[in-house]
């Protein structure tokens, strides 16, 4: 089946849906004696969350959580104009890489909702950690249509380690050393500016025997480095 085939197939049952819900309304309206127009109905009080199909949850360690796709498929069935993102606050090494996104949906009825979310090295998972923006992006999205729709469950992508808290003297990792010895090669740091640069105490640990020695660098003392190495040159 192509993307384009797929694509049609769902939409026409995303079509059906909302059809039958609609249908359902109306049938409901009918027996109070009332006339229900078609595009108010989405203006009605919806339980949501009574709506959430068992393939758009995940299970993770005896608790149930809703994906995002699932959210964007209520979404849709509840009717929207736009649902875009505005990154507030750039991922930098001088912050963790935290990133702060929000995000507004304007609903086809014409109501607003907006929710923010943030992600960092600390929140996130380690198969992500190197994607903090398009982590808070999908947070504050899945956060937006939750509590547009009332639904309470946690979406997968808003749940991160089990400790909330990173342990930042841990040691550094070696995609951390890897960045910190290419940013010192290409910025020409020499040994003598290492004081400097780092300041004095994180100097004489990594400066031995006339080079540059990473290898017991803590990970927040990587985090350091990598602020110091990522600051713009000044012209002279």
């Amino acid at each position: 089946m192509t993307n384009a085939v797929a694509k049609a197939v769902t939409e026409m049952h995303l079509e059906e849906e909302v059809a039958a819900i609609k249908s359902t309304f109306k049938a409901l309206a009918a027996e109070q004696g009332l006339e229900l127009d078609l595009e108010a109905v989405q203006r009605l009080e919806v339980d949501w969350a009574s709506m959430v199909r068992p393939e758009d949850k995940i299970e993770l360690n005896g608790d149930e959580y809703i994906k995002l796709s699932g959210l964007r498929r209520l979404a849709r069935l509840r009717g929207y104009l736009s649902s875009t993102s505005r990154v507030v606050q750039a991922a930098e090494y001088d912050n963790h890489r935290n990133c702060t996104v929000e995000h507004t949906i304007q609903w086809s009825d014409g109501v607003v909702d907006c929710h923010a979310a943030d992600a960092s090295w600390r929140t996130i998972n380690d198969g992500f950690k190197n994607f903090p923006t398009a982590m808070a992006c999908n947070r504050a999205e899945a956060r937006c249509i939750r509590a547009a729709l009332g639904i309470e469950m946690c979406s997968h992508e808003e749940i991160g380690p089990d400790s909330g808290d990173e342990d930042l003297s841990g040691p550094s990792n070696d995609q951390q050393k890897s960045a910190i010895d290419m940013l010192i090669k290409r910025r020409k740091v020499t040994v003598e500016q290492a004081a400097e640069m780092f300041g004095e105490t994180l100097a004489n640990k990594v400066v031995q025997d006339g080079q540059f020695v990473l290898k017991d660098v803590s990970h927040q003392e990587a985090i350091s480095m990598m602020a110091a190495l990522n600051k713009p040159t000044k012209k002279k």
